[in-house]
């Protein structure tokens, strides 16, 4: 157990050294809204310069004032290196606060981040945060303190060099552009996110006095008397410099849920099935995408979130309040909308919708036939889904039994995915009877019985049938004659399926089997290997027994 110490903050080494004279206002002025008793919600204080410019030594002057420690019950000081570090962030600010045995300063994170919390738990607080680097930084340490409504208080120190190496990397800056640069890095008010979409902005445009001097004019004109206000007027600047055929593109990442990991390839597809990617040769799709990609990340407009053992990019990312505002712009243009609550009507128009994305309740409706459902009331999927009888792909990931949603026509769908993380009820499986056209399934974590797999045997159209996840669960399987009539691809990835009782005109028209991570699963059934349109067999993870047996 740990205990907080008397007067947290006294101990600290950051001593108050001599402040130049023209800082002092400044001092006045930061003082006044750390101890401003008509505020009470948490709010940051960003102190912005360049490296040397003295916010280090304002800040220090701010957490060692006599008015300031009285009016606070708790100051930390923590010093960030530009790699950030959450071990380190975690035990620097627990060293100011809190009494850590020996055996407490090798426990984990997790146990950290709860020390943390409990020590300012209905406390005033006053953290200083010195030298953000990254919004990566400044992101998570926002999600480390209590938000109690009493007036704590956390101080950011931005170095200007975060927006010196967005802008110009390891150039450097022409002495011209300092003073104005200086004045944009002071108008984002020490937001790590404001600095570098501004900076993003700057890196592509001509870097002339005349063009910055425009920037920093805007910046200005953004209404000031909210912090979010501020940012979001500064995000919003950031899309008006975007060129044309990169709007849609960006504006089509709000469609996904809030930190939501993006697949490259199907972000790729969902673009070009929009019409959004316009190739001239030589170019083809794929590269004219991965030029809109590395285009949005170079104005810090999406993250990259995962690479694979090549390099190459696998996932993206947005910011949440990058994604707030490609939905709110795409509401105002009427490219998609987004709503945080239960979907109590569906408008007329989506009879006739080609997409429709709902998570938390969205409604998107721009001109692919395709319709994703995510996260939404399911008592409402029955009676929502008959308004939309030309959707043609539809997604759902559920987290409770599907017991609503049966009897659906859904004449013209295709493509169907679904991820439960919950049993899935019968009743809808059975209403996948009715979409006679389906050539593609694919089940997630469901866990059915295979005795229900002859509801998708019987599916005249279906060409490819992956099972990921445990989809389906029981010791044995025993395909019907008849079923799979025109099934060329099947793919089963994990499950505790023992014995696989099938013969070759159960899969007439097999052209591809996948076994991944099916350890229980004795043998492939010996007449598989009949199957005379069978190319390929791929098995990974699986028994001994079924290498032998293929």
């Amino acid at each position: 157990m740990v205990r907080v110490k008397n007067g947290s903050g006294e101990h600290n080494p950051q001593q108050k050294t001599s402040l130049p004279s023209k800082s002092a206002p400044h001092l006045m002025q930061i003082k006044d809204r750390l101890c401003n008793e008509q505020k009470s919600k948490l709010q940051i204080v960003p102190i912005v310069g360049m490296g040397g410019s003295g916010k280090t030594t304002l800040a220090m002057n701010v957490h060692g004032d006599s008015v300031v420690a009285h009016h606070f019950y708790i100051r930390a000081w923590v010093t960030l290196s530009q790699h950030y570090i959450v071990r380190e962030v975690l035990l620097g600010l627990l060293d100011e606060i809190v009494v850590l045995t020996h055996e407490n300063r090798y426990e984990s994170n997790e146990k950290f981040v709860e020390y943390l919390y409990k020590s300012l738990k209905l406390k005033r607080y006053l953290i200083v945060v010195d030298d953000i680097w990254s919004t990566e930084a400044s992101d998570g340490i926002k999600m480390l303190f209590p938000y109690d409504n009493n007036g704590s208080r956390i101080i950011f120190t931005t170095s200007w060099n975060l927006f010196h190496e967005k802008v110009f990397g390891q150039e450097n800056c022409p002495p011209e552009l300092k003073v104005i640069g200086q004045q944009i890095a002071k108008n984002c008010h020490g937001l790590p996110l404001s600095i570098v979409v501004i900076g993003g902005i700057l890196s592509k445009e001509n870097k002339t006095q005349d063009y910055w001097e425009h920037v920093a004019e805007n910046l200005k004109s953004i209404d000031s008397s909210e912090k979010d206000g501020q940012c979001s007027g500064i995000l919003n600047l950031s899309f008006k410099h975007l060129p044309t055929h990169l709007k849609a593109c960006f504006l089509y990442m709000g469609v996904f849920p809030e930190n939501y990991e993006i697949p490259v390839s199907r972000l790729i597809k969902l673009w070009v099935a929009e019409g959004f990617l316009k190739p001239e040769k030589p170019k083809n799709f794929d590269k004219v995408a991965e030029e809109c990609l590395m285009e949005l990340i170079s104005r810090n407009l999406i993250l990259v979130r995962r690479k694979g053992s090549d390099g190459k990019i696998k996932s993206y990312g947005i910011h949440d309040l990058l994604r707030e505002l490609c939905m709110r712009i795409a509401h105002k243009e009427n490219f998609f909308c987004v709503k945080s609550k239960y979907l109590h009507f569906v408008p007329e128009e989506a009879t006739f919708m080609r997409r429709l994305s709902i998570h938390d309740d969205a409604s998107y409706s721009p001109s692919e036939e395709d319709a994703t459902v995510q996260s939404m009331s399911l008592r409402h999927y029955r009676w929502f889904l008959a308004k939309m009888p030309t959707v043609k792909k539809l997604g759902i990931h559920y987290n409770t039994t599907l017991w609503h949603v049966y009897d659906v026509h859904l004449q013209n769908l295709e493509t169907l995915k679904i991820v439960s993380d919950s049993p899935t009820n019968s009743n809808f499986l059975r209403s996948i009877t009715s979409a006679p056209r389906l050539k593609k399934i694919t089940l997630e974590r469901g866990r059915i019985g295979w005795e229900d797999m002859t509801i998708f045997g019987l599916l005249p159209n279906l060409e490819v049938l992956k099972l990921c996840n445990f989809a389906f669960i029981g010791p044995v399987w025993v395909p019907v004659d008849g079923e799979f009539p025109k099934l060329k691809f099947l793919h089963i990835w994990e499950t505790d399926l023992e014995h696989w009782r099938a013969d070759k005109t159960h899969f007439p028209r097999l052209e591809h089997l996948i076994l991944w991570k099916c350890s229980k699963l004795v043998e492939i059934p010996l007449c598989i290997g009949e199957i005379e349109m069978l190319e390929i067999i791929e098995i990974d993870c699986s028994s001994s027994s079924v290498f032998k047996s293929a």
